[in-house]
Parts: structure tokens; sequence; C-alpha cells
């Protein structure tokens, strides 16, 4: 007997976290889980894709950027000096990687090593660390020069491109870029380019054959595309409004956009290559419910677009987890075209 496909979900998911603050989300293909870290809950929700609260992992001290390889996720702890490491099967710590970091905010994995930082931000201290994910022994390096790296650092990889980050000075206007080279365990720059359009650069997403990625910054208003061979823009434009807070990718070549803005459209897809033409667009936000800067990926499968939102005011801190069908027309939530 012939066991019937199981009927796809077509339908939204809306989850309020039981967190403050939001700090960074990945999604693990294998297990089908997202994780969302929270800096001062100290915790990381675990999701699945309908937004249903699988787990709650707390006493992860700052819990800030993460990174999912084989079957780990590995977290920095910015207030606890820390990287652990926690099961993605067991949903639970297995060791500290390392300590003795200084505020370590985003983490990337390269070369076969995780790649953070040390040093508070905007103390011009911050120097970048790779961390051996086997004996957890760390090596420090020196910002590049003319990188502003030493400000505060954030970074951008690629599955495809594994031996090489991108790299910005977060909190700078206008941002440099760096794409930096790890196969031989130093970092090594490529490229380094002061991009003069981009201010207040919040993500950047690599599309998934490694060749071009998109920006999303707080000015110009719009998602510019970009070579990764030279850092040089290719001349597509993805259209936007103020003030693009957070870009997507995935491997169907589909492109998302978020904005931070209280009306209008806040969402919107497109296909890689063709700001002429959007897949939808939709109305998100409200005064109280805006878009998180890094706050948007999609399942792995491409079936659904997974959003964090939340009300971002002093005192008023909210954090709700939007899992979203992936749409074959051109509205969201009740948008306007």
């Amino acid at each position: 007997m012939e066991l019937a496909s199981p009927t796809p979900d077509k339908a939204d998911h809306v989850t309020m976290l039981p967190v403050t603050t939001f700090g960074h989300m990945v999604v693990d293909p294998k297990t089908k889980h997202v994780f969302v870290s929270s800096p001062e809950g100290s915790a990381i929700v675990v999701l699945d894709y309908s937004a249903n609260i699988v787990r709650t992992i707390s006493n992860e001290a700052g819990a800030d950027g993460m990174v999912v390889s084989g079957t780990s996720l590995y977290v920095a702890l910015s207030t606890a000096g820390a990287i652990d490491e926690i099961s993605t099967a067991q949903l639970s710590k297995i060791r500290t990687v390392t300590s003795g970091l200084v505020q370590p905010a985003d983490l990337a994995l390269a070369g076969g090593r995780l790649w953070t930082t040390t040093g508070a931000c905007a103390n011009w201290s911050t120097e970048l660390v790779s961390v051996d994910v086997v004996t957890g022994a760390t090596k420090t390096y020196p910002a590049p020069a003319s990188s502003n790296l030493s400000y505060c650092a954030a970074f951008a990889g690629n599955p495809a491109l594994p031996n090489l980050l991108l790299a910005w000075d977060h909190g700078l206007s206008p941002a440099t870029i760096t794409e930096i080279d790890v196969s031989t365990g130093e970092p090594v720059v490529v490229v380094s380019r002061r991009e003069e359009t981009l201010g207040n650069l919040q993500g950047i997403a690599i599309t998934s054959d490694g060749s071009l990625f998109i920006t999303a910054s707080g000015a110009p208003y719009e998602f510019d595309e970009w070579r990764v061979s030279d850092l040089a823009q290719d001349g597509v434009i993805y259209p936007g409004m103020p003030y693009p807070i957070a870009v997507a990718v995935n491997g169907d070549g589909k492109i998302a956009c978020a904005l931070w803005l209280p009306t209008g459209w806040t969402l919107r897809e497109y296909l890689v290559g063709r700001p002429d033409h959007y897949l939808y667009s939709g109305a998100f936000g409200s005064q109280t419910n805006l878009v998180f800067a890094r706050g948007l990926a999609f399942t792995p499968d491409g079936s659904r677009l997974l959003v964090v939102t939340g009300d971002q005011d002093i005192g008023q801190k909210t954090v709700i987890f939007n899992s979203l069908a992936a749409r074959s027309g051109s509205s969201l939530l009740g948008s306007q075209n």
C-alpha cells in the first residue's frame, strides 16, 4: 500500500518567544530546528519550522552569534567571554570550547575553524580570533589595517566559500567591507573596500554559488548586489524604502528583503538578478512590531521564510518568531502591491 505524501503546511505561524532581546538566528537543515539567541536572556530558543517552541536552552550567558556545523551548534557568549558547543540532537550543552575572550559577539566558520572577536566594540580595540573546534586553542590577530574591523566586526560566510569570510565594520558609516582568506589558518586580506554608498550596514547575504552578495544598509534605501570576487557592485539594485534592515537568500535563487519601517511594505521577495519582478510584497511592521537586524532566514527547502520581529523600544522589548509559508502569488500578510 502506498502512503500518501504529507500535505504541505501552507499556513503562517507566529509565536511570542520567552525572551526580551534578539541576537542571531540560525537554521539547522538536519534537525529542522531554528535557533534564536537572546543576549540579555542568556538563552537560546529552539523552534521547529512551524514556530513551535521545542526547548529553551538556558544558562548561556550573553548568547549571541551562532553557527551550526555537523551535529553541533556553537554559540558566542558575550558576557561570559566564551564559546559553548551544544548538541543539535540532545539540545543540551556539550562543553565550553574556549573562554577568556572579551565580549565575543559574531561567530562564523571558515577554514575549519571558528572565527570571532575579542575586545569591546566602539573602542577601536577589537581583534580577530580563530578557534580550533577540537582543542579550543585560540589565536588572536590584529584587525587588518584600513579595514576598520578594530571598531567592531561582523561576519558573513557561505558553504560555497569554505575558506573565505566577508567582514564589515559594524556601526560605522560609510561601511568598509573586507574579504579575508583563512585557508592557511591565518587571516589574509584579499581585498578591502570603503563603500561610500553604504551607511549603517546591517547585513550581508551571500548567494548559494558564492559569486554574489546583497547588502542591507540604512542608506541608500535599496538592497544592492555586489561581486564577491572584487567587492564591486554589479549594477543590480533591488528597490527599497527607509530603512533596509535584513536580507536573506536561498538555494532556489530567491532573495528576501526586510525594512525597519512601521508602515508600508516591510517584507518583499525577489528572484536574484530580477529586481524588475517581485514574488510578493507584505505590510508586516507596526510601531510595536519591527523586523530585527539579521532577523531573516529561509528554511533550506525554501518552503518557509523565517522572520524575527518585535517591539524594540527600551523597556518594552518583545521578540516574535514568524514562520511564513512560501507564496506563489504577490501578497503577504495582507500586503499592498
